[in-house]
């Protein structure tokens, strides 16, 4: 399964997800290669002991296993350090503290290993609570060496299967250096909820996110109701759910959005009542902590407000920077900037192109659609809007409509986007359900009947006609139900009419009714690209029709990488190109780890950028440097730089591949060693 079928199955809910875990959402990326597509973020340390919040966490794994290029750097840290003011105790977390009373007991342990996952936190209680220690929750001894029970490696992460799949596929996590304590903290606040209660006992739990343990779900009732009003469902707990009076978040904790639910408690020897506090996080718009304090009589006035005073001593150490309307559209700028430079650089799309930057709208001609290049363009509005929440961030909605025409009725697409007063932090998300939108400029021309035979040799380059290919499709799901034992799962599943393709190999194979034809698949602008298989014709539809290269006489950057890597080649050969000015970077992950033979130029290294440099629109070429250069190259300095294509050396080049990529033939190897930029010559420029 390759790596964009991989990110489309991590937007899809698995089928044993826990109810309410929050949707897959887009974080705001910066520069370079960035994974798009998961809930992952880096929080200030507050000394040397951190853990995962397991939301965190699922999606880190599932990232991992998929593009091994996701990393995540601080969630929950909990350790005990003493107040200076009496009679309390201070807890960190994350950049969040706590204070409660210096004679209560705190359940949950240290982790100085860093290797803990869990949604809660912290659980104290004003006195010892029989059978919840860490210690009491541990297992038997195993080999000789104490094991807690809880001391066990987290699941791996089940992808819903694609259509026409049978069974689960298992994402495997990598194995820990030790033991990967897999919720404790967790397990500790399942046996608080049932432990019995003494009269006049209270206790206290702080977690991330509602509790609940990774594969299996929620430790107690969540109703999503109770927080975000009646139209709130579990499992949308996110950009619906912008915190308002509306639905009682009144009060205000640390400057952020709060609220109170009080809830009933079982009686006997349970809680009398459980008062929840929700605040949301300044450093994610969609976090929310819960200060929870269970409490039994008889004195429950008391015991409330020592648990109210608890949750309103939650204190963020990094607050998030006031939101200021004079700088709103230079931070509005940046965050469309950051979402339109990751479509061209991940999608090949310029879309977003299309939004102000400034609140207003503006009628454009588009020639792309969300997936590439458009079959014809078509003229689209453009809107942008923006608002300030509650949470010091702004809400920016970029909505796109277009009229009635040739095959597709009006309609509306668009992105709404959380950012901070900088322009960065947030995320990102579609607005509404575009499963089944028909999109202007993908209805015509349609795929037709063959006429004569249908010869494409290497190197013709063949566009998608509509109505292109969906993943869900008969065509799609017949390759996975009857897979062919050499294309397997190395073929286009998905393809937006008008995307193009470049042939790479003309002897076609013929399975499930259709011709298939080995091609260079474009990942985006700026990434590898495949070498999957493509249908050309099916039930006597021919399904892409053959066109010119779009070649430049005289090509910039921007140029080149508009182009396909195999079109570069066709279009220029080897003949020397300059290009200027340029800006070059030096990246130490080129995205795709292979090696071979000449080093030089397989591992191609460089990326050259336009003059606006990383922080410009276009993506980047990747390139390499003849050795005898390599030191006089500069980064991040205008350049001229002189190199070609299709450089000498390509011809006999070895392209080794990872384990887990299927073996590519000599010719293929050529070829991607032909595709790389050999810089031959530098000059630097004023």
């Amino acid at each position: 399964m390759h790596s964009d079928e991989i990110e489309r199955r991590l937007r899809l809910p698995a089928h044993d997800e826990p109810s309410f875990l929050p949707p897959l959402l887009l974080p705001q990326t910066t520069e370079g290669f960035d994974l798009r597509g998961g809930r992952v973020r880096a929080g200030p340390a507050c000394g040397s002991l951190r853990l995962l919040s397991p939301r965190l966490v699922i999606a880190l794994v599932a990232l991992l296993a998929a593009l091994a290029a996701a990393t995540v750097t601080g969630a929950i840290r909990l350790d005990r350090l003493f107040n200076p003011l009496p009679a309390d105790l201070f807890f960190s977390g994350d950049g969040v503290t706590l204070d409660y009373p210096d004679d209560w007991f705190k359940l949950t342990p240290e982790d100085p290993n860093g290797t803990g996952g869990a949604f809660t936190s912290l659980v104290v209680a004003d006195r010892a609570v029989s059978g919840c220690s860490a210690a009491e929750l541990s297992g038997e001894r195993v080999g000789g060496n104490a094991v807690p029970a809880w001391a066990t490696p987290n699941p791996g992460v089940v992808i819903t299967p694609g259509p026409g799949e049978s069974g689960d596929i298992v994402v495997e996590v990598p194995e820990p250096d030790g033991p990967t304590y897999s919720g404790i903290e967790d397990a500790i606040f399942a046996c608080i909820v049932d432990a019995p209660m003494a009269p006049g006992e209270i206790r206290v739990a702080l977690s991330l996110g509602a509790p609940q343990a990774i594969g299996i779900g929620p430790i107690e009732s969540f109703d999503p109701t109770d927080w975000f009003g009646p139209e709130a469902e579990l499992g949308g707990l996110a950009f619906a759910n912008i915190p308002t009076v509306e639905t009682g978040w009144t009060e205000v904790i640390d400057g952020m959005p709060a609220k109170l639910v009080v809830t009933q408690g079982s009686g006997a020897d349970g809680p009398d009542e459980i008062r929840t506090w929700g605040i949301y996080d300044p450093k994610a718009f969609d976090f929310v902590w819960y200060v929870r304090a269970a409490l039994r009589g008889p004195d429950l006035d008391a015991l409330r407000a020592q648990a109210d005073d608890i949750a309103k001593s939650l204190d963020f150490a990094q607050d998030a920077p006031a939101l200021d309307t004079a700088t709103r559209d230079d931070a509005l700028a940046d965050a469309i900037d950051g979402m339109d430079r990751e479509e061209r650089r991940a999608h090949d799309t310029t879309i977003f192109g299309c939004f102000p930057r400034a609140p207003g709208e503006q009628t454009v001609v588009l020639e792309d659609g969300p997936g590439g290049p458009l079959l014809e363009p078509v003229s689209v509005t453009c809107v942008t809007t923006v608002e300030e929440t509650p949470l010091r961030m702004w809400h920016a909605e970029l909505r796109m409509t277009w009229q009635a025409g040739d095959g597709y009725p009006a309609g509306e697409w668009g992105w709404e986007l959380f950012f901070g007063a900088d322009g960065s932090g947030g995320a990102q998300s579609k607005l509404g359900d575009d499963t089944n939108l028909i999109f202007p400029g993908t209805t015509s021309p349609a795929a037709r009947p063959i006429d004569g035979a249908l010869d494409l040799e290497p190197g013709s380059i063949v566009q998608m006609l509509a109505p292109g290919l969906r993943w869900d499709s008969t065509l799609v799901t017949d390759m996975y139900n009857t897979p062919h034992e050499v294309m397997g799962d190395r073929f286009v599943s998905e393809a937006q009419p008008g995307r193009r393709f470049v042939i790479v190999d003309g002897e076609p194979i013929t399975h499930n009714d259709a011709d298939w034809y080995l091609v260079e698949a474009p990942l985006g602008s700026s990434y590898p690209h495949l070498f999957q298989w493509l249908p050309v014709t099916r039930d006597g539809l021919q399904l892409v029709r053959v066109v010119d290269p779009e070649c430049p006489a005289e090509p910039s950057v921007a140029d080149l990488v508009r182009l396909l890597p195999a079109e570069r080649v066709g279009c220029s050969g080897d003949r020397p190109l300059t290009l200027e000015p340029v800006m070059a970077t030096l990246e130490e992950d080129t995205g795709f780890a292979a090696d071979g033979n000449p080093s030089w130029l397989i591992d191609a290294p460089w990326r050259l950028f336009g003059e606006a440099g990383p922080a410009g629109m276009d993506g980047s070429l990747p390139a390499t440097i003849d050795p005898a250069l390599v030191d006089g190259m500069q980064v991040s300095v205008p350049l001229s730089v002189t190199g070609h294509f299709a450089d000498p050396t390509a011809a006999t080049c070895e392209w080794r591949e990872p384990a887990d990529f299927a073996a590519e033939p000599p010719a293929l190897q050529h070829l991607r060693c032909s595709e790389i930029f050999v810089v031959t010559a530098i000059e630097g420029r004023e």
